[in-house]
């Protein structure tokens, strides 16, 4: 697939220069951050890949330094939610929801590190290492009603799956089960939550690693390595129940599927010309969006609907006249990327040794159930 040349507009609004580019007939992308020169001294974008709501606004990280923050941006303003001007010393990705409360992990100056909520002006950490936790994963998620979910250790030998919904934790499952190890949690607005486990001791040779799933009352396994599988990768969850996740296949790649409340179906397979699949972003419409290395070198943002899958940008893309850097850091995307609008954001990185964060927005929405044209990006 050769890139296509992206055409500018520009569009100032409250002192931030945010860009329309007219580009393809599904999309039309908007830069929501400044341009900014990469950190030093080895070059590295001072943004970290964006997470992404339905109001358009999108919360990542900054480092120039040692000078660290959550930042959100609506597109007009930018909002710095946390930095290390406080009591804290660096961050991981945020987390995002409708009200723009964030969650993420965070290390603190007296040195352990926590797990975070809150929105601007308003931070709290919710829960701290030692207390009684090691450690915390540095993926969390948030959803529309406030509630965190995170993954922490627990001494030497276990780990833990948590809920906090403003005034108490909720233990999903922990070590005391037949898994031992637990990450990459991911709640929806009913309380669901799906996360990835891993057991405790060897079978057979084989250390069982499983995708999870906990419907409000009891947690159920949808995919393990038992079978074809050699392990789990990435994994989202929407508001009906639904995961997509990536099946590792060993040395005949990873595969793509969903899982639509009673099966799992094959998306899309690394045979070509994907060969290797991100950690997908699945949403209320049944929209994944996904990053994808290609057989070609480049890497790639992509979307899968119905059978369809599109590109919506690849390194090697020209935005603003800046060329997008072919190395796959010169994308970034990750789970909370794409929102029920269908719009996705994402980090790029130019050859020029700058970055900025861009949103890539839907041409046609109905019905809040996105929708795209039948003209594909070529």
């Amino acid at each position: 697939m050769r890139p296509r040349l992206l055409m500018l507009g520009l569009i100032s609004t409250f002192g931030l220069a945010s860009a329309v580019l007219a580009q393809s007939a599904d999309y039309r992308f908007v830069r929501v951050t400044p341009f900014e020169p990469l950190d030093t001294p080895v070059p590295t974008s001072i943004y970290g890949p964006p997470s992404l709501n339905d109001m358009g606004s999108v919360a990542f990280t900054t480092q120039r330094g040692t000078d660290r923050a959550v930042v959100i941006s609506d597109g007009s303003t930018l909002t710095t939610i946390a930095d290390t001007a406080g009591p804290f010393t660096a961050f991981a990705q945020p987390a995002l929801n409708e009200s723009s409360q964030v969650s993420f992990r965070l290390i603190l100056d007296a040195g352990p590190d926590a797990v975070a909520f809150g929105s601007a002006g308003s931070i709290s950490t919710i829960a701290a290492a030692n207390s009684p936790y090691d450690a915390f994963g540095n993926v969390t998620s948030i959803n529309n009603q406030g509630t965190v979910a995170f993954f922490a250790d627990i001494g030497p030998n276990g780990s833990t799956i948590m809920t906090y919904d403003g005034s108490a934790f909720s233990a999903i499952e922990d070590e005391t089960g037949p898994f031992g190890f637990f990450g990459a949690a991911d709640i929806n607005s009913g309380g669901q939550v799906a996360y990835l486990a891993v057991a405790d001791e060897i079978v057979d040779g084989v250390r069982l690693r499983a995708l999870r799933f906990f419907d409000g009352s009891s947690a159920s396994t949808i995919a393990d390595n038992s079978g074809v599988f050699s392990s789990i990768g990435g994994i989202s969850l929407n508001d009906s129940g639904e995961i997509a996740y990536v099946g590792n296949r060993g040395l005949e790649g990873n595969e793509l599927y969903l899982f639509d409340g009673l099966s799992s179906q094959l998306i899309a397979t690394g045979a070509g010309p994907i060969a290797q699949f991100g950690t997908p972003a699945l949403n209320d419409a049944g929209l994944i969006a996904f990053s994808a290395a290609l057989d070609d070198g480049r890497s790639t943002i992509n979307v899968w609907q119905e059978g369809t899958i599109r590109e919506i940008v690849g390194t090697g893309d020209t935005l603003e006249g800046k060329t997008i850097i072919s190395p796959s850091s010169g994308l970034g995307f990750v789970r909370g990327g794409l929102n029920d609008k269908g719009a996705i954001a994402f980090l790029a990185v130019f050859t020029d040794e700058t970055s900025a964060i861009y949103r890539a927005d839907p041409v046609e929405v109905f019905s809040d159930r996105f929708e795209l044209n039948e003209v594909a990006r070529n």
